[in-house]
């Protein structure tokens, strides 16, 4: 489940100004039973035809995965990333790209590559806080960049990814990207987490 979904999902606020941004809950946390496409479907209602476009073939490339067409799905996947008319606004276009790498680490996860699963699960969470950014939803942002929901959303895909250990390093590691928010170098990022996850810090002793 995407950033979206499991910020929706908290039971309590995660940050005392931002009761409003948890309780507005629509899906679940990663792993949960609950349909994956609740934010999606939740962007459309919000913002119609800019997102409209991107959200039927993000769809369709999950169904190729599910259904075994997996090149074609990762195809895809990264063709919407790249294409520039992907959330038709500038506003909006991160909101659409978190989607978009939600649905990539889910991809990674049903494949049983959790490793690599990190770096779509920072890069939607990036974009979300993005999107929080350019639109002027403060208390969504204040309570997404919370220490306890960065805490509850990571640590089970560090987890699953055997690199629970370095959550602290890791918190420092996406933290330092996102202080220049809304102007992340997503590049720098992802190339950070990569680098993370290759070569992560040593199990203590």
């Amino acid at each position: 489940m995407g950033v979206l979904s499991f910020l929706r999902a908290t039971k309590k606020p995660v940050a005392p100004a931002a009761p409003a941004a948890v309780t507005r809950a629509n899906a679940a946390r990663p792993g949960a039973r609950r349909s994956p496409d609740a934010s999606l479907d939740r962007l459309e209602e919000e913002f119609g035809h800019e997102v409209a476009p991107a959200a039927a073939r993000l769809r369709e490339a999950v169904q190729w995965h599910r259904n075994g067409r997996k090149a074609d799905a990762w195809v895809e996947l990264e063709a919407l990333l790249a294409d520039p008319s992907t959330g038709a606004t500038a506003q909006v276009r991160p909101a659409i790209e978190s989607e978009i790498y939600s649905r990539m680490r889910i991809c990674f996860e049903r494949e049983g590559c959790f490793n690599p699963a990190l770096t779509p699960a920072v890069m939607s969470y990036a974009t979300r806080a993005k999107f929080y950014a350019a639109q002027g939803r403060e208390a969504e942002l204040l309570a997404l960049r919370s220490p306890e929901f960065f805490d509850r959303y990571f640590m089970p895909l560090l987890e699953r990814a055997r690199l629970q250990h370095g959550i602290a390093r890791f918190r420092v590691l996406v933290e330092e990207q996102l202080r220049s928010m809304p102007m992340v170098d997503l590049h720098v990022l992802k190339d950070k987490v990569d680098a993370f996850r290759l070569n992560p810090p040593e199990l203590p002793r």
